[in-house]
């Protein structure tokens, strides 16, 4: 992993070793920024001080296989969660790096691709490649409900809560990002059709932080602005990437909307909304 210093573009301290096999799939800051979490391809969770750059604990073994695929802090910064390429959301102390209850079987195939917080903490969304989305309460550990079945190929890449916590976000393999009613689980509105299947479908998205506009990142190299009132298309695709390596693209809106960053491979980008 490296940290970066955003107002001059330049490193911010040495690299930090994180993985031994198969590199690191997911990074997380808490809400304070005093930790920053890893999730690694061998199976770890790895806590660190982005401060000094050194381990704030041993490693955490999370996953007995397929590595760990996504990490979250909830609102708070008292809970960690794992994604896992065995099927399963674990539960972390961040302060210790012991669990916090119980497994959460998530997925029955193919694990879990991504996990997110609602705003208020009391829910966590888990995205898996059997295609559908699972909401846990974190109250009581158990799932709200049945299922949400989002995805009708190549699984679930993406999740994320609106900023007012009434609708959740699925980005899907087969070229979708569809929205979802928390309250009553059902689909608001039609499927966003944004990306190619053959491509590798849609691999994340992010409201902005007023709610008004989503931005999709998919496997052509593209992302895209959606007017969510409207569901039509904000101006023209910000071109990331060729789309011929299949790689993975994600986007991210800065805290006060007026940003959006993307990543893939060997071209990261910054472009204004």
């Amino acid at each position: 992993m490296r940290l970066w210093n955003p107002a001059t573009s330049q490193p911010a301290g040495a690299l930090l070793h994180a993985s031994a096999q198969n590199g690191v799939t997911g990074v997380a800051f808490s809400p304070a920024a005093t930790l920053l979490a890893s999730g690694d391809g061998d199976g770890t969770v790895r806590l660190w001080n982005p401060v000094t750059g050194r381990p704030a604990d041993a490693p955490i073994h999370a996953s007995a296989r397929n590595g760990v695929s996504a990490v979250a802090f909830s609102p708070a910064g008292t809970l960690l969660a794992s994604g896992d390429g065995d099927g399963t959301v674990r539960l972390w102390n961040p302060v210790n790096g012991q669990a916090a209850g119980a497994l959460l079987h998530a997925s029955a195939e193919n694990g879990v691709s991504a996990v997110a917080f609602s705003p208020a903490g009391t829910l966590l969304a888990s995205a898996s490649g059997d295609g559908t989305v699972r909401l846990w309460n974190l109250a009581t550990r158990r799932p709200v409900a049945a299922p949400i079945h989002a995805s009708t190929r190549n699984g679930v890449r993406a999740v994320a809560f609106s900023p007012d916590g009434k609708l959740l976000a699925s980005a899907s393999g087969d070229g979708t990002v569809r929205l979802w009613n928390l309250a009553t689980g059902r689909p608001v509105g039609a499927p966003i059709h944004v990306g190619s299947a053959y491509l590798g479908g849609v691999f994340g998205m992010a409201f902005s932080p007023d709610g008004k506009l989503l931005a999709s990142a998919s496997g052509d190299g593209t992302v895209r602005l959606w007017n969510l009132a409207t569901r039509r298309p904000v101006g023209a695709p910000l071109r990331v990437g060729s789309g011929s390596d299949h790689g993975r693209l994600v986007a991210v809106f800065s805290p006060g909307g007026a940003l959006i960053a993307s990543c893939r491979s060997a071209s990261p980008t910054v472009a204004r909304p």
